[in-house]
């Protein structure tokens, strides 16, 4: 486990970066440096950071919404639960009826 304290936080939060997206190419690292912070946060707490800090940080890490099972949402810390239960939920497609189907179906000629 990462032996550190919340300045590690600040120092990945930094906005003058080159590259706004930590890991554009790799998930894999993505989820790392995600399951990183939540054991960071768990132990050590956020300290002075705000929450809208950690969300922003959240989003520079993957260029693409991240899917973790309701499992694993259970044992991140509430800032990291709360955005990704949130990022759940925007993610979702509104549900499309039949009828609304065949309606857009039927405009298209054939």
């Amino acid at each position: 486990m990462v032996q550190t304290d919340t300045k590690f936080i600040e120092f990945i939060e930094d906005q003058k970066r080159d590259n706004p997206i930590w890991f554009p190419e790799s998930e894999l690292l993505a989820r790392y440096m995600i399951f990183t912070l939540a054991r960071l946060i768990r132990f050590r707490g956020l300290g002075n950071m705000k929450l809208e800090s950690i969300h922003g940080l959240l989003q520079n890490i993957y260029s693409q919404p991240i899917e973790w099972s309701a499992t694993t949402l259970n044992y991140f810390p509430e800032p990291l639960h709360s955005f990704y239960l949130q990022e759940a939920a925007a993610a979702k497609v509104p549900p499309v009826s039949d009828k609304e189907v065949r309606t857009f179906f039927s405009f298209i000629p054939c």
